[in-house]
């Protein structure tokens, strides 16, 4: 006999910037505005939630929870703040059985549910979901109107970022050759070593995978480092062809190359090795 199950509404988070919030394109029709801080200027509070109704001229109509609309304008979120104005949701149908390994989507501190962690359903039913915290058994019950029941997001496929501090007994990699950006040594050993015992590795090429990840080391570059490349690429330049890079380099080149040719002036004014 099939499982019964139970068909519920979460809220999958579309934006993933503070400046992607600022941005027209992420409010598209139907999806949920949530307000992370209180934005007095346009009239909004912490806590408070809209659905998108309409775009028009970089102004957001929201349907707000109480019945009323508010216009909402993106690109005057302040930029001075240090945490997120507000989040974007798209939503998201699912269905839940008992059984089911499910992670968070938000973090609440209150209840120590933090974003990215795993839990099990115990229980599921029309009015309430009954979980257990996978990393101390803790148990929690979300009845209707929970903020975390929508919080919440099936977890047999996760992404690298998300299984970080993850150990599972088994597991498969699936690793795509034309995601160059997402193929790195880092990530792929992080991938690794979050199964303990047996692993299943899917690819749609081989040798083309393999090469990406062992070109791609996965390290950020740092300002520091691009500007210490510059001033090294400068070096070898002025001393193979005995003169000022300036005069090296045509001045078009010099144009495309604005970032880099800026890190050797700053690197000129502070007397970094020039």
């Amino acid at each position: 006999m099939k499982p019964v199950g139970v068909r519920v509404e979460v809220l999958e988070r579309v934006n993933a910037t503070r400046e992607g919030a600022r941005l027209i394109k992420g409010y598209q029709p139907g999806r949920v505005v949530e307000f992370r801080t209180d934005l007095p200027v346009q009239g909004f509070r912490r806590g408070e939630r809209g659905t998108v109704v309409d775009v028009e001229d970089g102004r957001v109509r929201l349907a707000m929870r109480d019945g009323a609309e508010k216009v909402f304008r993106p690109d005057r979120l302040p930029r001075n703040l240090r945490q997120d104005a507000v989040s974007i949701h798209q939503v998201k149908p699912i269905e839940l059985h008992a059984g089911d390994r499910i992670r968070w989507t938000d973090t609440d501190r209150e209840r120590g549910l933090n974003n990215a962690d795993l839990a099990r359903v115990e229980e599921v039913g029309r009015d309430r979901l009954v979980v257990s915290s996978l990393a101390d058994g803790t148990i929690h019950t979300l009845v209707t109107g929970d903020r975390m029941a929508e919080r919440l997001d099936l977890s047999y496929a996760i992404n690298v970022h998300v299984a970080q501090g993850v150990t599972a007994d088994h597991g498969i990699v699936a690793l795509r050759s034309s995601e160059r950006r997402q193929l790195s040594e880092r990530s792929f050993l992080v991938a690794l070593t979050r199964i303990a015992d047996k692993v299943a590795l899917i690819v749609d090429d081989g040798r083309k995978v393999e090469r990406g990840v062992a070109r791609n080391a996965g390290d950020k570059a740092s300002a520091v480092k691009i500007v210490q490349h510059g001033v090294s690429l400068a070096r070898t330049l002025e001393a193979s062809e005995g003169g000022p890079l300036s005069r090296l380099v045509p001045e078009r080149q010099l144009e495309m190359d604005g970032p880099v040719m800026g890190g050797l002036e700053r690197a000129r004014e502070f007397d970094i090795g020039m």
